[in-house]
């Protein structure tokens, strides 16, 4: 028997409302960064007194007016690492900031942030050789919730946040290491659950 107009319409209304929740709680990539395409990117002494900058093609912004570059092996840049690369800070005799450039998260709701972070070498020294990392969701630095924060001699961790909301995300990183050890991190990653859901409905003519 074939259904009417009517019946048609509240049946693809049940449909929708029982696969509704599946869309809620599913997580999307909204932004990430495993820094393996931009080996090199950042700032180095040169062994003359000199700077070595190249901040091209990069989807991050770097303040690196506290830190003193000595020699080529100090720096704040993505260093190799394997067949990829890490945002490595190493001998910067000061506090470098790496920001992320603007994300979008007005869309998505339960958003999740993530990074790994590390460090080598054996200083304890948690003033002068420390990561900490931050969200900055609509102009308001908060830290992470989870490991926000690497001080001295540490073991790797991933660092991890949750924002309920908001209309842009910024991620905020400080690095700072006055010895040749370093500090690192990678795989910065945003996820969220879209608050758009589009589904067409076609309703089959009478």
């Amino acid at each position: 028997m074939r259904l009417n107009q009517f019946t048609m319409k509240h049946f693809y209304l049940v449909t929708i409302f029982f696969i509704l929740p599946f869309f809620s709680f599913s997580q999307s990539i909204i932004w990430e960064e495993n820094f393996d395409e931009q080996v090199g990117k950042g700032v180095s002494g040169d062994n003359s007194g000199g700077l070595i900058v190249d901040l091209d093609d990069v989807n991050w912004t770097l303040d690196y007016s506290q830190c003193t570059f000595s020699a080529e092996d100090d720096f704040v840049k993505v260093a190799p690492y394997f067949s990829g690369g890490r945002f490595t800070a190493r001998d910067c005799d000061g506090e470098a900031i790496w920001e992320s450039d603007p994300i979008d998260i007005s869309d998505y709701t339960d958003i999740q942030v993530a990074a790994n972070i590390g460090e080598t070498g054996s200083s304890n020294n948690a003033a002068s050789k420390y990561i900490k990392l931050y969200t900055v969701v609509d102009g308001i630095e908060k830290p992470f919730t989870n490991n926000p924060e690497g001080l001295g001699n540490f073991a790797s961790l991933t660092a991890s946040s949750v924002i309920s909301s908001g209309s842009e995300l910024k991620i905020r990183v400080k690095l700072r290491t006055d010895f040749a050890q370093n500090v690192y991190f990678d795989n910065v990653k945003v996820s969220g659950r879209s608050n758009k859901l589009d589904v067409t409905m076609r309703l089959r003519p009478r």
